[in-house]
């Protein structure tokens, strides 16, 4: 297969068969981590080229509209008479037309004329989905994406047993060896009880400033430290040692695909993430997200740094910084379109703004207004403010 395609992807395929001649020879955890992490490179770089590829783009796009598809037909749009039309509705707001005509325009294609009128029907998207998988390139992307999943499901469990000394470990002290892979480059080690005390110390923060719902994500250590694991780590941490920013880039771009059911080397898409939001039929949790990331930069906050890693150090702490705002602003979007959501007008405006917070240039005008009074009610000015709360008990940096 890799001699189909490009020279990286030959290159990649004779470190696989290389790293599986030495499993054959030394069946150890060591040697078994390695094959997966090149098998799992050959992947990503067949993937890439396939989804670039006018056939292969073709089968993503039908899988992507089947599954906005499939997840508009039930249950609401059975159930309740006002959301027939929200198909319809929704294909032709100005955002989705903007994304799915880019996405025709990459391809070099055309949406295939049975769909004219009904993008967004189950029956007619899964036709073109089958028709898709049936082909090379859709056989091919479907087999790696499964290829992709148990990849990263057997890469947590050797990380796991690499790390392990064989006692059962509390879930805190898992998640804090975790956040040491992650930033090996600025900080070593966290000692075990760190992140629970981290965890309390935020809980005392949200409740101080009226954030119930992130108080309740902190109240137990473990379940926070667990969710995360599921979540919003990636699958062999060391192998995601933050060096540089753009590592640190590729991290949140991986967790914010996770998140939302996706493979963490997948790149999310809008209209994968409409219709992980329609899967659940709910705006995701965001305060779970969030409520992370604050607790990721107060772990950072409160390590001994290396003099030689301070500029990466605080590059980093200003890219967390970027990214909780995002997340708060994904939480204050929940809490703003709820009782929206009983009408396909207020579906319509919430998966809008909540591309349009992480793929344009930010949420609608309305959330500025809506922001400004939430957090004076609080008596914060910007969201910041929770990140420099918890950083002041740590006392100066190191």
């Amino acid at each position: 297969m890799c001699r189909e395609l490009s020279l990286p992807a030959a290159r990649r395929a004779v470190g696989l068969r290389l790293s599986l001649k030495a499993l054959l020879d030394d069946t150890s955890a060591e040697t078994f981590a390695n094959a997966i992490r090149e098998l799992d490179a050959v992947v990503e770089v067949i993937q890439s080229e396939l989804h670039v590829r006018a056939d292969g783009r073709a089968w993503l796009l039908s899988r992507q509209f089947h599954d906005v598809a499939r997840h508009l037909s039930t249950p609401t749009s059975a159930e309740n008479p006002g959301f027939r039309r929200l198909p319809e509705m929704l294909f032709s707001s100005n955002w989705v037309t903007r994304e799915v005509l880019g996405a025709l325009e990459h391809a070099g294609m055309r949406l295939p004329s049975e769909l004219n009128g009904r993008e967004f029907r189950h029956t007619q998207t899964r036709r073109w989905w089958n028709r898709s998988r049936r082909s090379p390139a859709g056989a091919l992307g479907d087999a790696l994406d499964q290829m992709r999943n148990d990849i990263e499901f057997r890469t947590r469990q050797i990380w796991f047993l690499l790390r392990s000394t064989g006692e059962e470990p509390p879930l805190p002290v898992i998640y804090s060896w975790a956040h040491a892979d992650l930033y090996n480059g600025i900080h070593r080690t966290l000692p075990d009880r760190s992140v629970a005390a981290e965890v309390a110390r935020l809980a005392s923060v949200a409740l101080d400033r009226r954030l119930p719902d992130f108080a309740l994500c902190l109240e137990d250590a473990d379940w926070l430290s667990q969710y995360a694991m599921n979540y919003l780590v990636p699958p062999a941490p060391d192998d995601w040692t933050v060096r540089t920013p753009a590592h640190l880039g590729r991290i949140l771009r991986g967790r914010l695909s996770r998140w939302y059911f996706y493979p963490f080397t997948h790149g999310l898409e809008p209209l994968e993430m409409m219709a992980s939001v329609l899967r659940v039929g709910r705006p995701l949790f965001y305060e779970r997200n969030a409520v992370h990331a604050w607790l990721e930069y107060a772990l950072l906050q409160g390590g001994a740094i290396a003099p030689q890693s301070a500029t990466l150090y605080l590059e980093v702490l200003a890219g967390l910084e970027k990214d909780f705002l995002v997340l708060f602003d994904g939480y204050l979007l929940r809490l703003m379109f709820y009782p929206r959501l009983r009408t396909p007008e207020g579906w319509c405006g919430y998966l809008e703004a909540l591309t349009g917070l992480h793929y344009r240039t930010g949420g609608p005008s309305e959330l500025d207004s809506f922001r400004t009074t939430y957090l004076a009610q609080r008596g914060m000015r910007s969201p910041i403010e929770l990140l420099y709360a918890t950083a002041e008990q740590h006392g100066p940096l190191n």
